[in-house]
């Protein structure tokens, strides 16, 4: 293990005034852009519970071993910061920039993180070095702290390459979180909820995940060998098909290919059309979700309204299909053929919708279909549908938050009405597409 201990001086942790606050990061400040006369935040062992630091620059200063509980750090920039062995209990640091950040033995139970950037933090355990002066020779003992990061909310936090090796994270919540490369190996993370969240070549190794909600993640690579995965919610979620054990499958909730089902689906899907078409008063309205469908040929059926939650249908043929106001929120659709599908106000929050052709598609809202005459806008909040085709698809109203175009082929979309700024864009063929926004703004 590389070394990773840190001086803790005798006596108590310094407290600063406003005034003498102010003008540390003031100089800091200075440091930063440049001007001459600035100096950097050495602000180690300090007491600086509850300060307000939001919106502050304070890159590469040094807080080591300081209490910084209730501390309001939203927006602050504390990129390579050093917060080894920190009290940073409930602390607000929301959209906090902490890239590359040394939070080594940090305590950070139940702060704020969300939409916070933790891109290759270093959250591993740490050791604190504290020396006692007594005259003659110096004693040392040394406090050996895990990170502790329970009850913690990092929704949509950026944890990209992160080491958070062996940390406590109890009942952590990381709803659409990116946790892309980063390494949990052998943390405690149960209780924890991952729904939605990227964990694209994750290492979960030994993890505790016992209890855990990970509906709609992308474990797309992630690595999972002696992790503890009782009772974990993996229902929707992106996993290779060889990643778990035969004890891990059976200890979690996973998606079902119940035979029965499958045998009976042309009866209910019948039953279902007649429901649509008689505004329900007949037939049944189809439940599918949570079922293996993969390869299924579904393009035939009216599916209006139907009820698909973290169903999977990996490269189904659903070209020209009829899905208004069908729920698909959570589902693996990765590689399906849905060229001109008819999903006028569809739910597909959350799905994961990776290289499948949708190019034709009607994605825009549409009038109940079941009687109520309400408007229902497409949602695609947090879908994942890298590697898209969508030529000439109709967006018009859709829900965009945190949606992920990335590499997708948007050529002629109609995105009007819709607010393409909450989407994520980058790599997108945008040509033709038509926006409320001229698109060299949006770029």
């Amino acid at each position: 293990m590389a070394e990773n201990r840190s001086e803790r001086p005798a006596g108590e942790l310094k407290r600063l005034s406003s005034s003498e606050l102010d003008e540390i990061v003031r100089l800091h400040e200075q440091l930063s852009a440049g001007i001459p006369g600035g100096r950097r935040a050495l602000l180690s062992f300090h007491d600086l519970m509850g300060v307000d630091l939001s919106g502050r620059d304070l890159a590469e200063s040094d807080f080591t071993g300081a209490r910084l509980a209730q501390a309001r750090l939203r927006a602050t920039s504390l990129r390579r910061a050093v917060l080894f062995g920190c009290d940073l209990r409930t602390a607000n640091l929301v959209g906090c920039d902490l890239f590359q950040a040394d939070l080594r033995g940090a305590c950070l139970r139940g702060s704020d993180l969300s939409d916070a950037s933790l891109v290759d933090a270093d959250i591993r355990e740490g050791t604190l070095a504290r020396y006692s002066d007594d005259g003659i020779t110096r004693n040392v003992t040394y406090d050996r702290q895990q990170s502790e990061l329970s009850c913690i909310i990092a929704q949509r936090s950026d944890l990209t390459g992160a080491k958070v090796d062996g940390a406590v994270l109890l009942k952590t919540d990381f709803t659409d979180a990116v946790l892309r490369n980063a390494s949990f190996r052998s943390a405690d993370m149960r209780g924890s909820v991952l729904r939605g969240a990227v964990l694209e070549n994750c290492d979960l190794e030994g993890c505790n995940l016992t209890h855990s909600d990970l509906q709609g993640a992308d474990l797309s690579g992630a690595r999972v060998e002696g992790a503890l995965l009782v009772d974990a919610d993996l229902r929707g979620a992106v996993i290779d098909p060889d990643a778990l054990s035969p004890a891990q499958r059976r200890a979690a909730l996973l998606p079902h290919g119940n035979k029965d089902i499958i045998v009976r689906l042309p009866e209910l899907l019948a039953a279902h059309e007649r429901w649509v078409e008689s505004s329900s008063r007949e037939g049944k309205r189809a439940d599918l979700s949570d079922l293996d469908l993969s390869t299924q040929e579904l393009w035939r059926s009216n599916l209006s309204a139907a009820i698909m939650r973290r169903a999977v249908l990996r490269n189904c043929k659903l070209a020209g299909g009829k899905f208004p106001m069908a729920d698909l929120s959570l589902c693996d659709l990765r590689g399906s053929d849905a060229r001109r599908a008819d999903m006028r106000g569809i739910n597909l929050e959350r799905a994961v919708i990776k290289d499948a052709d949708m190019s034709g598609c009607d994605l825009s809202a549409v009038e109940s279909v079941v009687g109520d005459k309400k408007k229902w806008a497409a949602n695609l909040s947090f879908a994942k549908m890298s590697g898209t085709r969508l030529v000439g698809a109709r967006l018009c109203d859709a829900r965009l938050t945190g949606t992920d175009f990335t590499n997708c082929d948007l050529r002629n979309c109609d995105f009007r009405g819709s607010n393409i700024h909450e989407a994520r864009i980058k790599g997108a063929n945008l040509a033709g597409a038509l926006t409320e926004t001229p698109l060299k703004r949006i770029a």
